[in-house]
């Protein structure tokens, strides 16, 4: 198989995104931009000039929503993954992928190797009290790591002690399996309706408590452009990046101007 390189990565994501932009504006179906994917169409009008991944988010209804109009494809090309469709989805929210691609993650066994896609966030509700909130993010940060640890490769990290570690880690999350944190996640999100609470947020991803936001102030929703297409973001999307990355505007070190995700892509 033939590794894609740097350029041919982003042109896939970016054809993805397009493919489900186009999907949720014909069918009624809210999304927005977050993460480095907001950043970047703030900051450069387009990907961040070191990345290398898409990710946008949708209030859970029309997350929902998305995977019952889509049944689990788009076209020919694009397959929607989610836990409950495919054994091989290796996250804990829903990811959008070239069915041409192998996409192989670093420290992910090899049975949950899929196709490079972009990743798609649920938005649910937050509850309103700060020792619940903290108590829910808790939780959630705790099964969120069970969930990694049972389909992680052993002995394999960023280094020598962390690879041990994890590795201790994984024996009780690998006896557990991914099902039951899974599940756990997915009813304390659902004890907060997106349509029913003031403040909102991604639940899933790695941020936590610094996507929270208050729903009023998500809408009406903006348009920025992103690599020559206009593409929804939240109202409140200098909020938002400012709790994300403090002053947004400014460019990290060169040191830090490198990819940081440890995936590999391939042409089937």
């Amino acid at each position: 198989m033939k590794q894609a390189g740097f350029d041919e990565i982003r042109s896939i994501q970016f054809e993805i995104l397009k493919a489900v932009a186009e999907f949720c504006d014909a069918n009624g179906v809210q999304y927005f931009l977050t993460g480095g994917t907001l950043l970047g169409a703030v900051r450069h009008q387009g990907f961040i000039p070191w990345d290398d991944d898409i990710d946008i988010a949708m209030p859970r209804p029309d997350y929902n929503r998305f995977l019952t109009l889509s049944q689990g494809r788009l076209g020919s090309r694009y397959d929607v993954s989610v836990l409950e469709n495919n054994p091989a989805h290796s996250r804990l929210f829903m990811r959008v992928m070239d069915n041409r691609t192998l996409y192989v993650h670093k420290y992910y066994r090899r049975k949950y190797r899929t196709g490079l896609g972009i990743d798609v966030f649920p938005m649910d509700g937050i509850p309103e009290k700060k020792e619940e909130c903290e108590a829910y993010f808790r939780a959630i940060r705790k099964l969120n790591r069970q969930f990694a640890l049972a389909q992680s490769t052993p002995f394999k990290s960023t280094n020598f002690v962390r690879a041990v570690f994890k590795t201790a880690a994984m024996i009780p999350a690998s006896v557990r399996g991914r099902e039951r944190p899974y599940q756990k996640i997915m009813r304390l999100v659902s004890e907060y309706p997106y349509e029913e609470s003031r403040r909102v947020g991604i639940t899933t991803g790695v941020y936590f408590e610094k996507e929270i936001l208050e729903k009023a102030d998500i809408y009406p929703a903006a348009d920025l452009p992103f690599e020559g297409h206009m593409f929804h973001a939240p109202a409140c999307y200098e909020m938002y990046l400012t709790q994300l990355y403090g002053d947004y505007r400014k460019l990290p070190g060169v040191e830090d101007q490198k990819p940081k995700h440890a995936f590999s892509v391939y042409w089937k």
